[in-house]
């Protein structure tokens, strides 16, 4: 009875994952597509798709990559490149990792309670590498009472190319003091935000949108790029876009600025709006997506589709699969069984006894062999008790005629 069972679980019918060699042309990430981006077009794209709220998985889903294993909701480690759709190939692209979190020690208490010592503090924590400084506080005052104000310091400079001189990653820190309120609540402050920023290559699954095996190499030659001012370091990039553009320039900036910060507007009982006053947390959750939307931008202003790829092109069809445990074990038991077989055959293999012919094979056997019973009584005829076989006597096809 285990028989049938295990043999279905050793050849079941299953998916099976058949792969194709081709040649695709994705739209991605090129040499000639990065020597003409300039940074301000990277700075208006940036902070523009940072403004509609969205996730930069959402929002770049078809041309953005994950470490394996790694949650789509997680964006501190990405790899921009172009659409491959359901293929697996080799692809250049930008990579970016790092994250933006509150940050909090002795000297940032002394900042909170004297906002002058910022720039001492900048000196100190940035170790006089100061590539931008946005201070005093900008101040941005939108509808529904909200009331933001914000400094920074970065070691990234503006308008400096990440990967000059023949770099394949660029690494910049920042901080970033924040005094919110909404008449409310109020948050206070500082944000740390690290990001590191790469050229290279990764194997990429377009299917399941991750890719693996990030070398980075100088494959991009800045001194080939346009004659504008070259794009930046999305970090550096989003802190320049917050000490230079929006704040105070007119109405509907300064209410974008606090839609990138995470302010959300909800309705009152009144029926009116009011903005929700965002934790730090939250503050610095928002800033980390402002510089993932920033090097998001930078690889799709860089993206040209006139080269082809090697890739892998994955179709699915059903068949049956072989269970290595399951089918050893089925051919086991079927062994097993056929062994038992053979066994019970030869031990039950028995000649036919006089006894047990019934009478029309008895009178055959007696007509056949004629000198099977001599004349006197049956205990005089030693031949009757002798074992016989019965195909011998079954064999015979010559008919018997009485007269």
């Amino acid at each position: 009875m285990a028989i049938p069972v295990i043999l279905s679980q050793a050849y079941q019918i299953e998916n099976v994952d058949v792969l194709e060699t081709t040649i695709i042309q994705p739209s991605t990430l090129s040499l000639e597509g990065m020597n003409t981006v300039d940074g301000y077009t990277q700075i208006a794209s940036g902070s523009g798709s940072w403004g509609t709220g969205s996730s930069v998985i959402n929002a770049y889903n078809s041309s953005v990559y994950l470490p394996l294993n790694a949650s789509r909701s997680n964006i501190n480690d990405l790899f921009f490149a172009g659409d491959i759709l359901d293929a697996d190939t080799t692809l250049q692209g930008i990579r970016l990792q790092g994250e933006c979190n509150p940050y909090e020690n002795g000297e940032t208490t002394a900042v909170l309670a004297n906002i002058s010592m910022f720039p001492i503090f900048c000196n100190t924590s940035l170790v006089l590498s100061i590539g931008g400084v946005g201070f005093p506080p900008k101040s941005v005052t939108s509808v529904n009472n909200i009331n933001l104000s914000y400094a920074y310091c970065t070691n990234g400079n503006s308008f400096e190319l990440p990967f000059g001189n023949n770099k394949t990653e660029s690494r910049v820190t920042a901080y970033v003091y924040i005094n919110s309120t909404n008449l409310t609540t109020a948050t206070t402050g500082f944000i740390k935000c690290q990001s590191t920023f790469s050229l290279g290559t990764a194997v990429l699954s377009g299917g399941n949108r991750t890719y693996e095996d990030f070398q980075q190499n100088t494959f991009w030659n800045s001194s080939e790029a346009q004659g504008g001012e070259e794009f930046m370091d999305p970090l550096a990039g989003i802190m320049y876009y917050l000490g230079n553009n929006p704040p105070g320039s007119s109405f509907e900036s300064d209410s974008l600025v606090v839609r990138q910060f995470g302010f959300r507007d909800e309705l009152i009982d009144n029926g009116d709006f009011e903005f929700t006053q965002p934790t730090l947390g939250v503050l610095a959750n928002q800033l980390w997506l402002g510089v993932a939307h920033m090097a998001a931008v930078t690889a799709l202003l860089s993206t040209t589709s006139d080269t082809e790829y090697n890739a892998t092109v994955h179709h699915i069809t059903a068949g049956r699969t072989r269970s290595l445990d399951y089918a050893l074990a089925a051919i086991a038991l079927l062994g097993l069984w056929m062994g038992a077989l053979v066994y019970t055959s030869v031990r039950s293999y028995r000649l036919a006894l006089a006894p047990s012919l019934d009478t029309y094979l008895a009178a055959r056997l007696i007509v056949d062999e004629v000198g099977l019973v001599d004349e006197g009584d049956p205990s005089d005829n030693p031949r009757l008790r002798m074992p016989f076989h019965i195909p011998r006597a079954l064999a015979r096809k010559e008919s018997v005629t009485y007269q």
